[in-house]
């Protein structure tokens, strides 16, 4: 999906879901949402309570799909925008019990070849607007540049589109951002972002924007009830 033709490293791969370090945080100007990057609270968790790093990327976009089960998708699915070819929960620590998503629970997935593991904070839910993560420093080796890490995602439905929000913040090891050929810019994490979420991996976890809606007036329509009787 994202085009790879060789071999990338871990830290490039980490680059590409984090974002360049010296990439400026820039908001759309069409963006109407509520979690711009100042953000400090989304549901029930409060940011400053998990980490003090920076705001280092954020990624705005708009994308034509119902909200309904986007959230979960994009938690529960790397497989649909991420290209991973394979995920794995542990729930063994999760403050909902050893078989459900919850603080604590633990996700693996590849991604180019590598695998990266996520520690959730807080999770999808009913009328919940946002999931959020911390990759696992521990478990990605002494190469891995980046402390106090946090991921939030976020989805708001506007009309009939879907606004998506992605950041990370994180403290990072200026060494490694000194290598150019493992620099990426967060213009890469948004055309990343917006390509699968819209692409044709999505089709068939996600309905467009109206469909539901339009299905239902359908089912109405051909309704023996809501026709009147004729004598």
């Amino acid at each position: 999906m994202f085009g790879f033709q060789q071999p990338w490293s871990l830290c490039f791969i980490c680059s590409v879901l984090l974002g360049c370090a010296s990439a400026p945080i820039t908001v759309p100007a069409a963006y109407s949402g509520r979690f711009p990057p100042q953000t400090q609270r989304f549901d029930r968790l409060r940011l400053q309570r998990v980490t003090q790093a920076p705001l280092r990327s954020f990624a705005a976009f708009k994308i034509k799909r119902s909200c309904r089960g986007l959230l979960k998708v994009l938690q529960n699915r790397p497989e649909a925008w991420l290209n991973s070819s394979w995920s794995h929960w542990d729930h063994s620590q999760s403050a909902q019990g050893p078989r459900r998503p919850g603080e604590g629970s633990l996700l693996t997935f590849d991604f180019a070849g590598q695998a990266l593991t996520a520690r959730f904070h807080t999770v999808a839910g009913p009328k919940k607007r946002s999931f959020s993560y911390s990759f696992v420093r521990e478990r990605h080796g002494e190469n891995w540049p980046y402390t106090d890490h946090l991921a939030v995602v976020t989805v708001e439905p506007s009309g009939r589109s879907c606004w998506v929000t992605l950041r990370h913040h994180h403290n990072e090891d200026a060494a490694f951002f000194s290598l150019p050929s493992q620099s990426v810019s967060i213009n890469s994490l948004v055309e990343v972002g917006q390509r699968s979420l819209k692409g044709s991996s999505m089709k068939g976890l996600l309905k467009p924007a109206g469909e539901s809606k339009k299905r239902r007036n359908k089912t109405k329509s051909r309704s023996p009830s809501s026709k009147k009787r004729v004598k």
